[in-house]
């Protein structure tokens, strides 16, 4: 099982996706409470979905690259603050929302 963030097409099924493990989930949790990122402790519950408004992504952008620069020990959180940044981009691009789906 994995929470993952997706950006739907137009058949409402996930165009792209990226997914995260419970134990990376876990680490990534305890950083964003440290660091009081609000948008990405949405996820905080691993087993319930949620959803990241296109107007919100610049905000989420900004959480998780700045998350991303102050985990630099953790290379498997740090990869999915950099596939986030990149998801989000391309969400925002789009003009789409970001959702995460409990799997």
């Amino acid at each position: 099982m994995s929470l993952d963030i997706v950006i739907l097409g137009p058949d409402s099924r996930p165009a792209e996706q990226i997914s995260l493990g419970v134990d990376d989930h876990n680490r990534l949790m305890q950083f964003a409470s440290e660091r009081s990122a609000n948008l990405l402790l949405r996820l905080k519950d691993y087993y319930s979905d949620s959803e990241f408004r296109s107007e919100e992504l610049s905000t989420l952008i900004a959480e998780a690259e700045s998350l991303r620069s102050q985990c630099k020990n953790d290379q498997a959180v740090g990869s999915f603050l950099s596939a986030l940044v990149e998801l989000a981009r391309l969400a925002q691009a789009q003009e789409q929302p970001l959702l995460a789906l409990a799997d």
